[in-house]
């Protein structure tokens, strides 16, 4: 009968096992529960914070993006009041972004890449290191905003199970090496907070 639903067949693989040295996990199933989770929302303006996330919210609900149900479920969580919000002119470019009119201000939420192309002096040193430090980090980013001006940077990531960090630590106390493979947009290794020692 396996032990914790292990089988090991034959001895020479334990002895195999002892020699260990490095080990790599897929991030997405593995490590993760597959479901996308709002991990940080960062405002840099003055704007209301619920305000603005009730905007995001109310754009991203009229989205087909598979992230935009974090965003949706991270308002429902904080009871965030974003239904009744009238949007007017919303359009949706796959892998860009989205945009609507919004009590006559046209509000945007982009993708870092698609931020770059349409900025014409470039993005603020600011909002640049706050989106490679959220990527660094694993964690898909997106940037919301009006014409004008970045408003608030917004991160996604998987849910990590609650395991995994015991895991990840048990292998670091036996000097086991660890990198993580997945399709994140810095990389495809990469080691996440929760992941260092």
């Amino acid at each position: 009968m396996p032990l914790n639903g292990v089988l090991v067949k034959g001895g020479v693989h334990l002895e195999e096992m002892g020699m260990l040295k490095a080990i790599a996990f897929d991030k997405t199933g593995t490590l993760t529960k597959e479901v996308p989770a709002v991990t940080d929302f960062k405002l840099l303006s003055d704007e209301n914070s619920s305000g603005l996330f009730a905007v995001i919210a109310a754009l991203e609900n009229k989205s087909q993006h598979p992230l935009a149900s974090a965003i949706v479920r991270r308002a429902e969580a904080d009871s965030v009041p974003y239904r009744d919000t009238v949007i007017e002119d919303f359009t949706s470019v796959t892998g860009k972004g989205l945009k609507g009119t919004i009590d006559g201000i046209v509000y945007y939420i982009r993708s870092p890449k698609y931020l770059r192309e349409n900025v014409e002096d470039g993005i603020p040193g600011a909002v640049a290191e706050g989106i490679s430090r959220l990527q660094s980090e694993g964690k898909t980013v997106m940037a919301a905003g009006v014409e004008s001006r970045v408003l608030a940077l917004i991160a996604v990531a998987d849910e990590v199970r609650e395991s995994s960090r015991e895991v990840v630590s048990r292998l670091h106390e036996l000097v086991i090496e660890k990198t993580i493979m997945g399709g994140s947009p810095s990389g495809s290794r990469y080691s996440p907070t929760w992941a260092r020692p």
